[in-house]
């Protein structure tokens, strides 16, 4: 199966301005072996595996949450004017299925996304470009939403920075901002992403490349989960921290956040977290990070905001809450000093819930066509298995009957007058052969 991102009345003389991010998902229970983004016949090559909790959610598929996928179609791939877009996935036991889109490209004002060959993103590491639009985004930019006002005149370490993106939002707030991660493909995009603003380098959260006592704060967003021994992390982390700094620490909650990501090595629950806090910092604070759908009403210059670091002043009320324990995220704030109060943040991703409802129904819609149809497929299997045994069964009480006829038409042979009459001429016949044999050899 495959899903766009786009609702399916739509698909049809899309016009959209280059360059054009194509975003969708494919999913299989055999597996998803290749996607295909097609151009006019020309291939482009596309990036599976992206996180799609939506759609695990909506299909009851808890493997379905890797089936993201996107490409980015340039004028190299795609000129201005129509084009036939088709979408290919095919997995491994051999089905495939595609979808068309009809597409005009039209003049675009270009791109300031920062993209660098060779950084393997793997669909783990949030890519603000790849994520545009989805929970993923949101759920990030609310943690360094929230954390931003901590920067405020510090010296301010983002360990586990990926591609840098939250290090440049701390370092606007900051003295001074430093971003630290293993991968030297995603320091090298920091570098060119931050353009100055932040300083990065490489290093391990096991092995932190700082002097004891570096930073005022340091946040580690969605890191810790990554490394062998999270402990271990944690000591470095509060070994390069000032007697009166913080740490600002999350981690998906096991046994709510989707299992089989094959990226976590270990996934912090909010209790184990908060105790590991505690074994360190005198004094520590819980939040629990949930995402939710939202509704903006908003004069035309908070609707057109779209800085995450511009604040739109609004009035937060819920209609749903939660139970402690069923948030997907867990947040701990810590320090040897008093801690800070830190208001709640909320980051909203713009048309995305609107599409995503759009997208849900589309796939239950999918689902169920799906269910009728292997239902249907099972009950002719069914039937054709009932005939199947019927004439079996059938077959073998026929042989059996004819077995029973044969003996009981032998038993009467044997029992007849001419049968024990001719039994003397049969006993000779067979000691005539007997003798004839023994004469041959």
């Amino acid at each position: 199966m495959i899903g766009s991102d786009v609702p399916s009345d739509e698909l049809s003389d899309v016009h959209l301005p280059l360059p054009i991010r194509v975003i969708g998902w494919a999913y299989s229970r055999p597996g998803i072996e290749r996607v295909e983004i097609v151009v006019d016949g020309t291939r482009v090559p596309a990036q599976y595996g992206l996180p799609r909790a939506d759609v695990a959610e909506a299909l009851s598929e808890p493997d379905a949450a890797r089936s993201g996928f996107t490409t980015v179609l340039g004028p190299e791939a795609c000129d201005l004017g129509p084009h036939t877009l088709t979408i290919v996935a095919a997995d491994r036991a051999g089905q495939s299925s595609q979808i068309s889109i009809e597409i005009v490209a039209e003049e675009g004002t270009g791109s300031d996304d920062v993209r660098l060959s060779g950084l393997d993103n793997e669909g783990e590491r949030y890519v603000p470009e790849d994520y545009r639009g989805t929970y993923t985004e949101v759920e990030h930019q609310a943690r360094y939403s929230w954390a931003a006002p901590l920067a405020a005149g510090r010296d301010v370490l983002d360990a586990g920075c990926g591609v840098g993106w939250g290090t440049v939002r701390l370092a606007r707030f900051a003295r001074q901002a430093v971003g630290v991660d293993i991968d030297e493909a995603a320091v090298s995009n920091a570098r060119e992403r931050a353009a100055g603003r932040a300083e990065f380098v490489v290093g391990d959260l096991l092995a932190l490349p700082f002097p004891e006592r570096s930073f005022d704060l340091v946040v580690c967003f969605e890191a810790i989960e990554h490394v062998a021994e999270p402990q271990k992390a944690l000591d470095e982390l509060r070994r390069v921290l000032r007697p009166d700094g913080l740490l600002a620490v999350s981690s998906p909650n096991r046994g709510v956040y989707p299992a089989g990501n094959p990226h976590h090595m270990y996934e912090l629950t909010f209790e184990e977290l908060e105790q590991s806090l505690r074994s360190r910092f005198r004094n520590v604070a819980m939040y629990r990070q949930q995402t939710h759908l939202a509704a903006l009403v908003s004069d035309d210059r908070g609707y057109a905001a779209r800085d995450p670091d511009t604040e739109v002043p609004a009035r937060l009320y819920k209609t749903a809450g939660g139970e402690p324990g069923d948030e997907l995220y867990t947040v701990g704030l810590a320090g040897d000093d008093e801690l800070p109060s830190v208001d709640s943040a909320v980051s909203l991703g713009g048309t995305f819930d609107t599409k995503a409802l759009h997208e849900r129904i589309h796939l239950l819609e999918q689902l169920m066509a799906l269910t009728e149809a292997k239902s249907a497929a099972a009950l002719a299997n069914e039937q054709s298995l009932r005939q199947a045994i019927d004439d079996a069964q059938r077959a073998r009480a026929e042989a059996e009957a004819a077995r029973d006829a044969a003996e009981k038409w032998l038993a009467g042979l044997q029992a007849s007058a001419s049968w024990r009459l001719t039994s003397p001429l049969r006993a000779a016949k067979r000691a005539a052969m007997s003798g004839r044999d023994e004469r041959r050899s």
